[in-house]
């Protein structure tokens, strides 16, 4: 556990800084934590975090200010030679305060021995990033379109399992369902695209 609090004095007056606190997030705060991930226009599953937590119970932190829970990052190590950084989030209402360098220090500090980090970047943070050391690697786009239906849906519907195509069928598939067959103007030579339909 990090913790970080201190207090000084000025003349008749005793200030307290607040107490910052670095922990282990349990299973029900990792769903929190999914649901600010949301909130940032990220497209967590409702149930990743049952996954999650069951795959790397440990690599959850929280930042708590006075106790209450404003910051997030993850760091799951596979291997002595890699681990991945996510999750990297602190409350609007608490941030450019330095709570966010704290966590971020605190996350490499624990993978300090590891030879390889990983992470995925908004385009806005890929400078601060590279700032610190990391290199771009890849491009990731998503496209989503808004369909309007003439009819309702009816609970009767059919699924195809998807391993029965190959990823060029699919992507397709996907660009001819999202796009009426107009291919976006960037989507490069190996773009691959999986279509999914969120009802409500």
């Amino acid at each position: 556990m990090f913790n970080a609090s201190s207090k000084t004095h000025a003349s008749k007056h005793e200030s307290i800084m607040p107490k910052i606190i670095i922990r282990q997030a349990d299973q029900q705060e990792l769903k929190m934590i999914m649901n600010w991930a949301a909130q940032e226009g990220w497209n967590p599953g409702k149930y990743d975090y049952i996954s999650y937590f069951s795959m790397g119970p440990n690599a959850y932190l929280l930042l708590c200010y006075d106790d209450k829970p404003v910051g997030s990052i993850s760091l799951v190590q596979y291997s002595k030679e890699l681990a991945f950084i996510g999750l990297f989030i602190i409350d609007p209402i608490y941030r450019s305060q330095g709570l966010g360098k704290m966590l971020w220090q605190e996350a490499l500090k624990r993978l300090e021995y590891c030879a390889t980090i990983g992470l995925y970047a908004v385009p806005a943070q890929v400078s601060r990033y590279c700032t610190a050391g990391f290199k771009e690697g890849y491009l990731n786009q998503r496209w989503s379109k808004k369909i309007i239906l003439d009819s309702p849906i009816t609970n009767t519907f059919s699924m195809i399992f998807a391993a029965y195509f190959s990823l060029e069928y699919v992507a397709d598939a996907d660009t001819i369902a999202m796009f009426k067959g107009e291919e976006p103007e960037d989507k490069g030579e190996n773009c691959y695209g999986l279509a999914s339909l969120e009802i409500g």
